[in-house]
């Protein structure tokens, strides 16, 4: 692999680093009281279902682009009675099938070819879900 294939590589894996850990942050920092709020503008959503959301739709992009490189995503979580425990969890597994899926498609095609894949990851940050932060 070329080096400059290797430095792509090697800042996409430290910002989906920073991305990933900001997330685990956000939930394992977020006051119980407000694990069951209602998310304004969509009262039928919950902090709780958007922290399962986001360990689920990582394990979406997993199984999708992670299929030709014989990378199976890890189990989903019910993101209607998801608790922070088994949360914190799920989202550790995903961030390291994650990681193996940015590595590995790096490594086999020598260049990064999950361009939507990569548009779309930054966005599993818990702060564009909530109002006024993203």
């Amino acid at each position: 692999m070329p080096v400059t294939n290797n430095i792509q590589q090697d800042h996409l894996l430290a910002a989906w680093q920073t991305n990933n850990r900001v997330t685990e942050f956000f939930f394992e920092n977020l006051p119980d009281e407000l694990w069951n709020e209602k998310i304004q503008g969509a009262p039928q959503r919950s902090i709780r279902m958007i922290a399962g959301h986001i360990h689920n739709a990582r394990c979406m992009w997993i199984k999708m682009v992670g299929k030709q490189f014989g990378i199976k995503p890890p189990a989903g979580v019910n993101r209607r009675n998801v608790d922070r425990a088994r949360l914190l969890r799920a989202l550790k597994q995903s961030n390291k099938a994650f990681v193996r899926l940015l590595k590995v498609s790096s490594h086999q095609s020598g260049d990064l070819k999950i361009n939507s894949l990569v548009q779309h990851s930054t966005g599993f940050s818990p702060f564009h879900y909530l109002p006024g932060c993203s």
